[in-house]
Order: structure tokens, then sequence, then C-alpha cells
């Protein structure tokens, strides 16, 4: 029985990977680094930890990992401030599950303060009981650490939990934490990666095929 609903909050949540790229790809050419699509979509579901450490040792960028995330932060929100939405779908999803009184929480890979101000920008804060960001825990996805705190902090059994992922990180991150877990692929592909299909249920192609009556009747029996 589902207690419990987590969702990852960048591409599942809100459309704002084509935000991150934009971002990340202005941060990388302040360094005088190119940076492609192809490059990026790698990256999803990493986190912003993940990617900065990449960077600097790839690049051998010298400022420290605090500094360097609030300058990603703050080209990502220079973008993500004038265009970000809440899927339409997911939108419903949050509505219905309220109306239910089921707990609600965000995990993300974003810094805690860019996830607040996300969720005000979308005006949908009010849902959620938790906050984590991966930027809290010892590990970020897809080690199972950022998922296993939420729980933690819900006062739910893992496995009572259902976590709703885009990235194959995520999902992988999701399932060591014996959750069940919904894949949302951002990047769609012929052949997605094989960690997509250890999901419990999966929209492989992506957000616009998503169905709430096959999630309500899969989960919410």
């Amino acid at each position: 029985m589902i207690k419990a609903v987590i969702f990852d909050l960048d591409g599942t949540l809100i459309d704002s990977e084509p935000n991150y790229y934009l971002g990340d790809k202005a941060f990388l050419e302040h360094f005088g680094v190119t940076y492609t699509l192809d490059q990026y979509h790698q990256f999803v579901g990493v986190g912003g930890v993940g990617f900065l450490k990449w960077a600097k040792n790839e690049y051998k960028i010298p400022d420290d990992i605090k500094k360097l995330t609030k300058m990603k932060d703050d080209l990502y929100l220079k973008f993500a401030r004038k265009n970000t939405q809440i899927f339409p779908v997911m939108l419903d999803l949050l509505n219905w599950l309220e109306s239910k009184n089921i707990p609600m929480a965000i995990a993300s890979g974003s810094t805690p303060s860019i996830i607040k101000e996300m969720l005000k920008i979308t005006k949908s804060e009010h849902f959620f009981k938790i906050l984590i960001s991966s930027h809290e825990v010892k590990k970020g996805k897809p080690a199972p650490d950022v998922f296993i705190e939420t729980a933690l902090r819900l006062r739910v059994d893992p496995a009572d939990c259902l976590v709703f992922e885009d990235s194959q990180y995520g999902v992988q991150a999701a399932k060591a934490a014996g959750m069940k877990c919904i894949g949302i692929p951002t990047v769609i592909k012929d052949k997605l990666s094989a960690p997509f299909y250890k999901a419990d249920l999966l929209f492989e192609k992506g957000i616009s095929t998503v169905n709430l009556d096959i999630i309500k009747k899969t989960f919410f029996k």
C-alpha cells in the first residue's frame, strides 16, 4: 500500500531541463568550454554536485564547489524564472493525491534554494511536506541516500513509498532504496538505458504519455 509519494523535481514535475541545459552551457562557456546537448543528456539526473565534480576534473576549473554551485544556480535562474511551468498532468496528479491526503515530498539533485524557488515560481510549494536535496546527503543519485532520508523524514517505510523519476539514475536510486518507482524519461530514445526497465511502471515515450488512470489502478487500488 502506498503511504507517501516522492517526486524528483526537474524534468519530472516541472519542465526545467531545457533551462538547465542553457544554464550549464553558459556556466561552462564562462570557462571557455563548449557544452553540447549530447553531453548534457549524460548528466540528466546526476545532480549539481556530480556535474560540478565532473567539470572541475575534466576542465581543471580552479574554484571550490560552493562558489561554483552559486554561480551555476544563478545562471540557471536567469533562464528558469522566465518560463518554468509544472507539467499539467503532474499538477492533476498532485491535486488528486492531496484530495486523498497522501503525503508528498520532493527529492531532487538541485540545491535547496533552487527547489524552493522553483516550487514558488510554479505555485506548487503547498503540496509538499518535505523537501530534500542531494546536497544534504552523503551521496547523490544513483545512490539511494536522498530517498532513504526522505522516507525517514516522512516517517514512512521505504517499501510504502512511490517515486516519480525522469532519469536512469533516479530510477536506480529509488529501487536501491526499496521503493516503488514510475519512470518518465526526459530524454526519449528508441532504446532506453537498462536501469529504466527496473521501474515498476515505465512511460517509455515520456511525459506526454503519462496516464493517471493507469497510475491510480496500479498503485492506489
